[in-house]
C-alpha cells in the first residue's frame, strides 16, 4: 500500500511514464488532494490492470479552481467494494 499527497495535477502526473511505474510497484495507491473535478477520474490513463475509485469536492462554479479530493488506484484483480455510506 502506498499513500501520497499528490497536491493537484493528478491527470497530468498519471500520463508520466515514471509516475506510472511507481504506481505499478504497489497493489493499492491512495492519493490525497487530487484536485479532480466530478467524473474527471473516468478520463485518467491508468496502468494496464489497474482501476480507480475517486471522491471529488464540488466547486461553487465551473470556473472555480478545483481542490481537495481523494482517489484509490488499485490492481483490478483485487476484490474492492465501493461503500457510498462512508465519507
Amino acid at each position: 500500500i502506498n499513500s501520497w499527497n499528490i497536491n493537484g495535477a493528478f491527470p497530468l502526473k498519471m500520463s508520466c511514464p515514471q509516475f506510472r511505474r511507481k504506481i505499478e510497484k504497489f497493489d493499492i495507491n491512495l492519493f490525497q488532494e487530487t484536485h479532480l473535478r466530478p467524473d474527471q477520474h473516468d478520463t485518467i490513463q491508468l496502468p494496464v490492470g489497474y482501476s480507480i475509485l475517486a471522491r471529488t469536492r464540488r466547486g461553487r462554479s465551473s470556473f472555480e479552481k478545483s481542490w481537495g479530493g481523494v482517489a484509490a488506484v488499485f490492481k483490478s484483480s483485487l476484490k474492492i467494494r465501493h461503500r457510498e455510506d462512508l465519507s
